[in-house]
């Protein structure tokens, strides 16, 4: 897990990456994954330009991951 965003950036480049974009109890967390680094930042403001910063930077780096599901159900019916 990358500490600051600008190690993020640095690793970025032209390595494709996903994101998630979580919301509970009124926060927004955005994970980061690229390469083999993770990054994760919380909100607590949708308008908050840290956060449209991060949505910018995933919509040109990555693809949008919107949920989980086990391997072992993937498939299954």
């Amino acid at each position: 897990m990358l500490e600051d965003w600008e190690a993020l950036e640095k690793i970025a480049g032209d390595t494709p990456g996903l994101y998630q974009l979580l919301e509970q109890n009124g926060k927004i967390e955005v994970r980061i994954w690229i390469g083999n680094c993770g990054y994760k930042i919380d909100f607590k403001d949708k308008n908050d330009p840290k956060l449209l910063e991060a949505i910018d930077f995933c919509w040109k780096h990555c693809t949008k991951i919107c949920g989980s599901i086990p391997d072992n159900t993937f498939f299954k019916p």
